[in-house]
């Protein structure tokens, strides 16, 4: 259950960073590299601008589907009110994995998440 929740975070941390590149700018750019720097060794490293991707990415490809663009804002609703923390305020994210192979059939994904923005902790 947990490796299905986190291969959906991964991928959705990879489709928002491709619509995010699409609206980047070259400050975003840096910034997002910057705190991808700060991921330890990871073999696959994704960033995203959580601001562009929330307020002008999400609603233009989502534009056509408000359905889904109403379940994705409720979920995030939800996360705020369950954890306290609203995914808004973030402004960089950088999610990084590493694997390992613990036996021939089963692999181990260790992920790292790391989030900058102005919420109070």
């Amino acid at each position: 259950m947990k490796s299905k929740i986190f291969v959906f975070l991964i991928i959705a941390a990879f489709l928002f960073s491709v619509i995010a590149l699409a609206f980047g700018t070259r400050a975003s750019a840096k910034n997002a590299s910057q705190l991808a720097a700060l991921l330890p060794a990871s073999d696959i490293v994704v960033t995203m601008d959580a601001q562009k991707t929330f307020n002008t990415a999400l609603p233009q490809v989502l534009s056509a589907n408000g359905e889904m663009l109403d379940k994705i804002n409720g979920k995030i609703d939800s996360l705020k009110t369950k954890i306290g923390i609203d995914a808004r305020q973030f402004e960089q994210v950088a999610v990084g994995a590493k694997t390992k192979q613990s036996s021939a059939c089963k692999t181990e994904i260790e992920p790292f998440i790391l989030a900058r923005g102005s919420f109070n902790s």
